[in-house]
């Protein structure tokens, strides 16, 4: 914006907001980039409108507002100018009306059948407690949570508490070697935590051994500063 000579420091930042809102640019590792949305946009209004979105218009408007702050041109005079300008390019918009109307139906239909990107869910350190050869993947949704295979052909799965707010941790159960979770809840207005080895709470399940899995219940071992060590 600066290089094109639009907007001022002070108004270039609200425009860059303006932008977002829209969804026509986000950001990305600290950089702009220009959306979907934006593209089209870009694509469909040059055809039509290529001087209206020139930089070179913006920057047009903005000199004569500087020329109308040190009087060397009449407010009236400068408002008929743009007006007039605009209105001409505006006619041309609305000509072109119902093209831009079926692009963007199209468009709108496009975005809806794309394929939305896959959701990346978090490994444990630890490989799989049934096939150890991989480790299990995190499936953190609203509706269910639990730890899944990463590898297609074990598919193997160990539950986890359908309360709480979880934390996969990277230490691991000096018991069985699988990952620790932290577990935090709100009962009333009282916040407390608890930690749990899901691969030995699944068997404490099979085994019908009440209480298995869950840290504080171990004989041997405890944890401390978020690691499982010996008592």
């Amino acid at each position: 914006m600066e290089k094109n000579g639009i907007g001022t420091k002070s108004t270039r930042p609200a425009i860059i907001e303006i932008m977002k809102k829209r969804k026509v640019i986000y950001k990305n590792s600290r950089k702009y980039f220009i959306s979907s949305l934006g593209i089209f946009l870009i694509e469909n209004l040059m055809k039509i409108w290529l001087p209206f979105l020139k930089p070179t218009f913006t920057r047009d408007v903005e000199n004569q507002l500087e020329m109308i702050k040190d009087e060397k041109r009449e407010m009236k005079v400068v408002i008929e100018d743009i007006k007039k300008d605009f209105l001409i390019l505006f006619d041309k918009f609305r000509a072109n009306k119902q093209e831009l109307v079926e692009n963007a139906q199209e468009y709108v239909k496009d975005e809806e059948l794309a394929p939305k990107p896959r959701k990346e869910f978090p490994l444990t350190s630890a490989n799989c407690p049934f096939c150890k050869k991989v480790p299990m993947k995190y499936i953190n949704l609203k509706t269910k949570r639990f730890l899944v295979c990463s590898d297609d052909t074990c598919k193997k799965y160990l539950s986890l508490p359908k309360r709480g707010r979880l934390k996969l941790l990277n230490s691991t159960c000096m018991i069985c070697g699988f990952n620790i979770f932290n577990v935090n809840m709100k009962k009333g207005n009282r916040n407390y935590q608890y930690y749990l080895c899901p691969s030995c709470w699944t068997k404490g399940f099979s085994d019908k051994i009440d209480g298995k899995g869950f840290c504080s219940n171990c004989e041997n071992y405890k944890i401390m500063n978020n690691k499982c060590v010996k008592s």
